[in-house]
């Protein structure tokens, strides 16, 4: 008994002492409210969405020369301005040789606290390059009913579109992500977590994530505070991050989106919503919908191409070479 429990705290030492964790998840998927409540665990510090990850990954950077470092640095304290509390990250820390990327991005989110993640739902697309520099690095996938989501999407950035538009937008951004979770799901370093579970079994799904990241759950978790210390001007982007947990948000895309939009997006999304596990139930489609989805599927085929990728690198060396070129 002695020994395993000696074990026990062994491991859980060396998990705090190398080990990071992601939140995965579709855009718009409430992943920022997920953040807000596990900040609220002593034992754990998240930063919010630092593009390190995503960057690094499309240039192809596995090591780090003094330049690449101070870039990473400008681009770090940029992505975190809307931070009421954020100090900016010193270039002292740049060191003039090459590092390896996951040592620098340590060393850039280190904090006081031994469990450190980042959620950025953009990262999604970018798991194998997470798994393979940050080994025994932890995953949460964050979802969300594709309706929800689908709203939540129109309301920040596509209202003022038509709805063809929209449709086509917001299916095409949610099959990318879908397809790119499933080619992980099975990871066993990855638990898939539901945005209606933390509403409605709010300790529970807490309490499943702590067990998950082998860190003891503390009660303050419920607690919907600004813990990411966003400034007002992001806040209203996040509606409801110092707002009591309640119902109200799980299905608002009834009462928002048109009925016809919610029936082509039940059909479009069909996939995607019964993979899930949401309820759903689809009217035959009309010819239109039917030529719209083959675009959707043209696109989702042309994000995940080699071309896509090609061009993609080509666009990030130009912002690289104009910070070089700027000083």
């Amino acid at each position: 008994m002695k020994e395993e429990l000696i074990k026990f705290l062994v491991i859980k030492i060396q998990f705090k002492m190398c080990n990071l964790f992601f939140i995965l998840s579709f855009s718009r998927s409430g992943s920022t409210l997920l953040c807000n409540l596990l900040n609220n665990n002593k034992d754990i510090d998240l930063v919010n969405e630092s593009w390190l990850i995503s960057t690094t990954s499309i240039l192809g950077w596995k090591k780090i020369n003094y330049n690449k470092q101070k870039y990473l640095i400008q681009l770090f304290n940029k992505t975190q301005k809307n931070k009421t509390n954020h100090k900016n990250i010193s270039l002292n820390i740049c060191e003039k040789k090459e590092v390896y990327f996951n040592d620098f991005y340590k060393k850039i989110i280190g904090k006081k606290n031994m469990f450190v993640g980042e959620k950025n739902p953009v990262n999604t697309l970018h798991f194998n390059f997470i798994k393979n520099n940050f080994i025994n690095s932890k995953f949460l996938f964050l979802t969300r009913n594709p309706l929800s989501i689908a709203n939540s999407y129109k309301n920040r950035w596509l209202k003022k579109y038509t709805s063809e538009y929209f449709l086509f937008k917001v299916s095409v951004v949610i099959k990318t992500y879908f397809s790119s979770y499933l080619n992980y799901k099975n990871e066993n370093n990855l638990i898939l977590i539901k945005y209606e579970d933390i509403i409605n079994k709010t300790t529970e799904t807490l309490q499943k994530i702590c067990n998950h990241l082998n860190v003891d759950y503390d009660e303050d978790m419920k607690y919907n505070l600004n813990t990411l210390f966003l400034e007002e001007k992001t806040k209203k982007y996040h509606e409801n991050i110092d707002k009591k947990l309640n119902t109200k948000s799980i299905d608002k895309y009834l009462k928002e989106l048109p009925k016809e939009e919610i029936e082509s997006l039940k059909y479009l999304l069909r996939d995607v919503i019964d993979f899930f596990g949401y309820p759903n139930k689809i009217r035959k489609p009309t010819k239109k919908l039917i030529r719209l989805e083959k675009k959707i599927n043209r696109r989702v085929k042309y994000n995940k191409s080699k071309t896509k990728r090609i061009l993609l690198n080509f666009k990030y060396k130009i912002f690289y070479l104009k910070y070089l070129i700027g000083g």
